[in-house]
């Protein structure tokens, strides 16, 4: 619901596009199949495998905010803020409140739990798979009003990782063919 209305105030304000709508959107998927994601894989792009599902999704709403739109989205953050984060900060040693919450950014669910609680999050590069060459990183979740902090924490972090001298200092990633229209995806 609220993808389908922001997306939609998003689109009204630009000057350089005839897409207006989360409608247009798919439709303009749908039409680019082969790289843009329209169609689930195996018919569609291996980079978007679930096809477009969560704009399918979203476009079923359209945009209604209704009482079980209100109802899931109290659930939602009650869950994701009080139960959630706020309740994992709040298990430091003699009761005191953890700095930070170190989660793994690539399993969607830790980014979703902050989008949802509408809490900050701050990805850090953390290296490149030896064999693949792709980037990975670590990721620090906070409660509501602390990017400070995240900042804090996240530069301190990425500042150790480069200055280490140890075999486990983070190496920057190659840029392979970052210009070309159709990256391959290669994540082994």
């Amino acid at each position: 619901v609220d993808f389908y209305n922001n997306i939609k105030a998003y689109l009204s304000e630009l000057q350089n596009t005839n897409v207006r709508s989360l409608e247009d959107i798919v439709a303009y998927n749908y039409a680019n199949d082969g790289s843009e994601g329209g169609n689930p894989w195996p018919l569609g792009n291996p980079a978007f495998s679930s096809g477009q599902d969560g704009f399918l999704a979203s476009l079923k709403t359209k945009g209604v905010m209704d009482t079980t739109y209100y109802q899931a989205l109290g659930f939602c953050q009650q869950q994701t803020r009080q139960g959630g984060i706020d309740a994992a900060l709040a298990q430091g040693r003699n009761g005191n409140q953890l700095d930070a919450l170190l989660v793994p950014p690539d399993v969607a669910q830790s980014y979703q739990i902050a989008a949802q609680a509408g809490y900050p999050m701050i990805t850090i590069p953390a290296g490149v798979h030896s064999s693949t060459g792709m980037p990975f990183g670590l990721a620090l979740m906070q409660t509501a009003f602390a990017e400070d902090k995240l900042v804090k924490w996240a530069s301190a972090i990425e500042d150790a990782q480069i200055s280490a001298n140890t075999p486990y200092k983070r190496t920057l990633p190659k840029w392979y063919g970052y210009l070309q229209r159709n990256i391959p995806v290669n994540n082994l």
